[in-house]
């Protein structure tokens, strides 16, 4: 495994840490933006995915999908 994620897990980790920078801005577009993600199907889908819950992105992002790709590489070897 090296430490390394697949494609997949490393685009839905850059994609957490962007929204994840924009949760914590205080500019009134980027808050409606964010909200709108928020109630959008692809965060639905991120949220089961990594198992968020309550807040979608409180936590270290990085070490959720690190650990969610890890359970999967482990079970498939």
């Amino acid at each position: 495994m090296c430490d390394r994620l697949d494609f997949n897990h490393i685009h839905a980790q850059r994609k957490l840490l962007f929204i994840a920078e924009k949760s914590k801005n205080d500019h009134d577009v980027l808050k409606v933006c964010y909200d709108n993600f928020r109630r959008s199907d692809e965060c639905v889908m991120l949220q089961c995915e990594f198992g968020f819950a309550g807040d979608v992105f409180s936590g270290d992002v990085k070490d959720i999908v690190f650990k969610r790709f890890y359970n999967i590489a482990v079970n498939v070897l």
